[in-house]
């Protein structure tokens, strides 16, 4: 993994086997001079070469003092130790200490706490498996390469063949994040009115959930579906999206399906299942009103911030039909309204204004 984000790279298998093999001082260096050869071909930041160098350094040698540790135990006091228990011991250190290096960095720049930053770079269960993998591959190379050198020609197809499969799984991801991100370009470009609305609207969310102090995940799941709030709205006529004067009945019904429409386009996406619940719901309110018109027995939480969200931002925007209202004035309405909203969300809204931060 590295300092970027959680993600496997071709060079662990070989990491892992140069603690195996080696002695810790020379298993740090060839891991740590891989590291930096590795960046600098790839033209990364000095700052990233420099904690990429660094992190080597720690959990590789640290890992291989481990290794050689509890292998040198065996035949003495604790004879049923194998080296099954070393390598089982290296690999946990080298893997805690590598993910709470990472955690940690990437905790300090976006200022989140290094447990929630931990819990979210495995939120799902392909890293562990992709490292689990990588490290076996780790030490069939090691013991290949002590007993028949020549038939790691063998292995390599097998590592290729892994490592994309995994990266593959990574890349469908990162696919449906910039879908995402092309959808708010869309939905902003469509309805002038409210051109870079959704941006604002996940501002103010990510700056609620930080007061709310939600973790990481929660966090992430809301902006996400802040920037796509409004996708639904594709499907609602321009000559109503731009309308000047009041809407109809008939049109008010239009705009009234957007949630569920952008819901059932994004919830396609497998990743973006959570999402979709949260855009689903982001016009209903906890007294019953709102649309969708049928009942939840629960409200998402992100749903609720992003309720409110929305609304400050739409209220203190200018609109073809009416003037922006000061931000006090939204305040005060979302507070008059207090069975429609949740208490925490505006109480956490309130206090960011009175602070100045939106």
């Amino acid at each position: 993994m590295n300092s970027d984000k959680a993600a496997i790279t071709l060079s662990l298998p070989a990491t892992f086997a140069s603690i195996f093999i080696f002695n810790p001082l020379f298993a740090t260096l060839v891991s740590s001079l891989g590291s930096i050869i590795g960046d600098v071909l790839s033209r990364r930041e000095w700052f990233k070469t420099m904690f990429n160098f660094s992190q080597y350094v720690i959990t590789v040698g640290l890992a291989s003092l481990s290794f050689n540790f509890i292998f040198s135990l065996q035949g003495r006091e604790y004879p049923l130790l194998s080296g099954f228990s070393a390598v089982t011991v290296a690999g946990l250190v080298y893997f805690l200490l590598n993910s709470f290096l990472v955690s940690a960095i990437t905790a300090l720049v976006s200022k989140n706490r290094i447990l929630d930053t931990f819990l979210f770079m495995f939120r799902r269960n392909e890293i562990l498996f992709q490292f689990i993998s990588m490290f076996i591959l780790g030490g069939l190379f090691a013991y290949i390469l002590k007993t028949e050198p020549l038939a790691m020609i063998l292995l390599m197809p097998l590592l290729v063949a892994v490592y994309y499969s995994f990266k593959r799984l990574s890349e469908v991801e990162e696919a449906a994040e910039k879908f995402m991100e092309v959808i708010a370009g869309i939905v902003d470009g469509f309805d002038k009115y409210t051109k870079e609305h959704s941006e604002n609207v996940a501002k103010i969310c990510e700056k609620v959930a930080n007061e709310m102090k939600l973790n990481l995940v929660e966090k992430r799941k809301l902006i996400m579906a802040a920037k796509v709030h409004d996708f639904g709205k594709i499907a609602v006529p321009q000559r109503i999206l731009n309308k000047r004067g009041k809407l109809t009945k008939e049109e008010y019904e239009k705009i009234k399906e957007h949630p569920v429409i952008g819901a059932d386009l994004i919830g396609k996406f497998p990743y973006l299942k959570d999402i979709s619940t949260i855009v689903k719901y982001h016009h209903k309110k906890l007294d019953g009103s709102g649309y969708p018109e049928n009942g939840i027995s629960k409200i998402p939480l992100e749903a609720k911030i992003l309720t409110v969200c929305d609304i400050f931002e739409a209220l203190t925007s200018e609109r073809p039909y009416r003037n922006a209202w000061t931000k006090e004035e939204a305040i005060r309405y979302l507070e008059e309204n207090e069975s429609k909203f949740d208490k925490e969300v505006v109480r956490a809204l309130k206090e960011l204004f009175k602070r100045g931060e939106v």
